[in-house]
C-alpha cells in the first residue's frame, strides 16, 4: 500500500468513525428529545386546578373547623403540598381538605399546591377570646363530605372528634348503606374507600363519645358521570346565644337537571334517627331557596334535613345551640369616688367568673389624661 492509499484508508476510517459517532449522537439526542418532549407533553396535559370550599375562615383559640378542597381531575392521586404557619394553627390534611384548630391569636394563609404548580389559598384568622363555648356533646368531623371514586381504585378520608383528645382516634365506627357500590377499610380515624360498582352510597361515621354521626356521600363511576347531590357551605352550624340568636348556611345542588332547581329545596328539623321534631332548639326558614336562616331560642342540638326531588340522598346539617360559661369580667368596689383635700380612698377590684389562678402582676390600672394634676395614687396587687 502506498502513502496515498494509507491516507485514503485513514480518511475512510475516520469518516466511518465520524459517521458512527454522528449516528450515536443522533440516536442519543432523539432518545433524549423523546423523553424531554414526552415529559413536556405530560406536564402540559396536567392542567388540573384546585380550589377551597371557603377562602376565609375565622375561628377562636381552641376552635376547630374543616375546609374541603376540590381538584378538577384525579383528586385521589394528587400529591398536595400544604403550607401554613404552624404557630397559629395545627392541621390535619389530605387530598380532600384540611381540619384546622386555632392555637394562638393571629393570621395565616393556608396554601394547597398541586405538582403542576397550580394552587389555592385560604385566609385563616384566629381570634383570642375571654370565654369558651361549652361543648355539651363532642361531634364528628370528616375531611370531605363527598367522595368520587372509580371501580377498583381507593380514596382515603379522615375523621376528627371535636371536643375529644388524641386518645379518641380508635373510637370510630364506619358503615356504608350500599356495600355493592364501595368497600371500606378502616384504621383508627382513617378510612380507605374502594370503588366496586356504579352508583351512589352513603357513608356514616360515628364515635362512641359523639351523640351525632357524620355522613359522607360516595359516587362510584367509571366514566366520571355523577348524579345530582346536595352540598352545603357548613355541615355543622354553631349558634352561640351569648353573641347572637341567629345563624345561617347555604346549600346547592350539583349536576342539576334544570336551571330553576333552587325552588325545589325543602327543609325540616329532625333528630339523629331522622324523625321530625315537634320541639327543637331552633326555628328554620328558607324553603324554596338556597339560603337557610335559623333562629335559636334554647340550648340543644338537632339536624336540619335538606331535601331535593332530584337528589337521591338528603343532606343533614348539625345545628348546635350553646351558651358561654365562665364569662370573666372585672367588678370594682366603687364605680364613683368623691374625695377632697388630703383625703385618701381605697378602691379594690376582683375578677368574677374566673376559675383559674389570678396573677396579681396581670392587673393594670390606668387613669385619664391629666389625672396626675389633681390626684396621686399607688397600687398594691389589685387595689
Amino acid at each position: 500500500m502506498n502513502k496515498k492509499d494509507k491516507i485514503g484508508t485513514i480518511v475512510s476510517v475516520c469518516a466511518k468513525t465520524f459517521i458512527g459517532l454522528l449516528l450515536f449522537a443522533l440516536i442519543a439526542f432523539t432518545a433524549m428529545s423523546c423523553h424531554f418532549f414526552a415529559t413536556l407533553t405530560a406536564e402540559e396535559t396536567d392542567d388540573s386546578t384546585i380550589s377551597f370550599s371557603s377562602s376565609n375562615v375565622s375561628i377562636s383559640i381552641g376552635e376547630m373547623d374543616a375546609v374541603s378542597v376540590s381538584i378538577s381531575e384525579n383528586q385521589s392521586s394528587k400529591n398536595i403540598t400544604w403550607s401554613y404557619d404552624n404557630s397559629v394553627i395545627s392541621a390535619i390534611t389530605d387530598n380532600y381538605g384540611i381540619i384546622l384548630t386555632g392555637l394562638t391569636s393571629g393570621t395565616t394563609t393556608v396554601k394547597a399546591m398541586l405538582p403542576n404548580g397550580n394552587y389555592a389559598t385560604c385566609y385563616v384568622e384566629v381570634s383570642s377570646s375571654v370565654y369558651s363555648a361549652v361543648v355539651t356533646n363532642p361531634y364528628v368531623y370528616a375531611s370531605s363530605d363527598f367522595v368520587e371514586v372509580t371501580p377498583g381504585n381507593a380514596v382515603k378520608i379522615s375523621a376528627f372528634l371535636y371536643g375529644g383528645t388524641s386518645s379518641d382516634i380508635y373510637g370510630y365506627t364506619w358503615s356504608i348503606d350500599k356495600s355493592s357500590v364501595a368497600s371500606l377499610y378502616t384504621e383508627g380515624n382513617y378510612c380507605w374507600i374502594t370503588g366496586a360498582n356504579e352508583g351512589m352510597a352513603k357513608l356514616t361515621i360515628r364515635h362512641n363519645k359523639a351523640a351525632y354521626p357524620y355522613t359522607v356521600l360516595i359516587s362510584c363511576s367509571s366514566d366520571g358521570t355523577t348524579s345530582s347531590y346536595i352540598t352545603t357551605s357548613d355541615n355543622i352550624v354553631t349558634i352561640n346565644m351569648t353573641e347572637s340568636n341567629s345563624g345561617e348556611f347555604s346549600v346547592d345542588l350539583k349536576n342539576p337537571l334544570t336551571e330553576s332547581y333552587a325552588s325545589g329545596f325543602t327543609y325540616s328539623l329532625v333528630d339523629t334517627l331522622g324523625n321530625e321534631l315537634s320541639s327543637a332548639p331552633v326555628t328554620i326558614s328558607g324553603a324554596g331557596s338556597l339560603s337557610v336562616t335559623l333562629h335559636a331560642y334554647s340550648v340543644g342540638e338537632c339536624f336540619v334535613r335538606c331535601s331535593h326531588p332530584s337528589a337521591a340522598y338528603s343532606l343533614d346539617v348539625l345545628v348546635r345551640v350553646v351558651k358561654d360559661n365562665d364569662i370573666s369580667y372585672i367588678d370594682v368596689s366603687d364605680s364613683i369616688v368623691t374625695i377632697s383635700g388630703t383625703d385618701t380612698y381605697t378602691v379594690s377590684a376582683s375578677l368574677i367568673n374566673f376559675s383559674g389562678i389570678e396573677d396579681s402582676d396581670s392587673w393594670n390600672w390606668t387613669f385619664s389624661e391629666g389625672a396626675s394634676d389633681i390626684i396621686s395614687w399607688s397600687d398594691y396587687d389589685n387595689t
